[in-house]
């Protein structure tokens, strides 16, 4: 039998905060990507496929990891709501 070693380049994927998000009866977590400026909902959390529409995001690669910081807030709101959204700013995430 041969067992080769997996490559050392493949990355881990990053952990990004995510806020829940409760519309028609569903709860979804919502996640702001850095690289294509833009929100993203997901169905839940852990290790998540990235929705990212730009083709040089490392996310693609190695998709991530949500962990739920909480409820979306108003400022999230209006921020997911602007032609260009500027992201949540600096958020804490448990390692």
């Amino acid at each position: 039998m041969i067992v080769t070693a997996l490559p050392t380049t493949v990355k881990a994927p990053p952990t990004l905060p995510a806020y829940r998000v409760t519309a028609r009866n569903q709860i979804r977590l919502i996640v702001f990507c850095k690289h294509c400026k833009d929100y993203h909902f997901h169905g839940g959390g852990g290790h998540c496929v990235a929705h990212c529409h730009v083709a040089t995001s490392p996310y693609l690669a190695t998709g991530y990891i949500l962990q739920e910081v909480g409820e979306i807030t108003a400022a999230i709101r209006r921020d997911f709501r602007r032609r260009r959204p500027r992201g949540p700013g600096p958020v804490a995430v448990r390692a």
